[in-house]
């Protein structure tokens, strides 16, 4: 609610911001989910019940984190490199231009 008192282009870096910090909590948590990995790996540690590796359960917490990590990087590239834009509220695009 307090960004929204703020210029289009200032909600912009807001979100840049946002997006920069989340990726670096993203960051934070796939690298102590990579030596949760190889601990595993390493100990040979199973599930209880049906014997699987435990490295083979959790890696899907390690690729989410990964594709999210992504998928923040391109959400805020696509925002810097629309930083200067209007937004669609105060400009119309009349006649193609």
């Amino acid at each position: 609610m307090v960004i929204e008192m703020f210029p289009p282009k200032i909600q912009k870096i807001f979100e840049v911001f946002g997006d920069f910090v989340y990726f670096v909590f993203c960051a934070i948590l796939a690298y102590y989910t990579w030596s949760m990995l190889q601990f595993y790996a390493a100990n040979n540690t199973r599930t209880t019940i049906l014997q699987w590796g435990k490295q083979w359960t959790k890696l899907p917490m390690f690729l989410g984190l990964v594709v999210a990590m992504i998928r923040l990087a391109l959400v805020a590239l696509t925002t810097l490199s629309h930083l200067n834009d209007f937004s669609s509220d105060t400009k119309t695009n009349e006649g193609g231009e």
